[in-house]
């Protein structure tokens, strides 16, 4: 098994519980995913940005937060296996 092939099987049961999805629900979205990397330190979506995207966390972290008077306040952690 490929490692794509791995992180979308990862996904599919990630998703799978959250919603009753059948194989071919998920025949039919898994085409549409893409693999992106992230260095440490690079936004998922910067602020005042829209995302029209969901993200899986197959490996690492993310974090959340947003600035008062220019310190970074934490807002929530997101980890290996989690939806974004």
């Amino acid at each position: 098994m490929s490692q794509s092939d791995y992180n979308f099987n990862t996904y599919k049961e990630t998703v799978r519980r959250i919603a009753p999805l059948t194989d071919l629900d998920c025949d039919m979205f898994i085409p549409h995913l893409k693999i992106k990397q992230y260095t440490k330190g690079s936004n998922f979506v910067a602020e005042g940005q829209i995302s029209n995207e969901i993200g899986f966390i197959s490996k690492g972290a993310f974090r959340i937060y947003y600035l008062v008077d220019g310190k970074e306040v934490n807002g929530n952690f997101f980890l290996k296996m989690s939806l974004l």
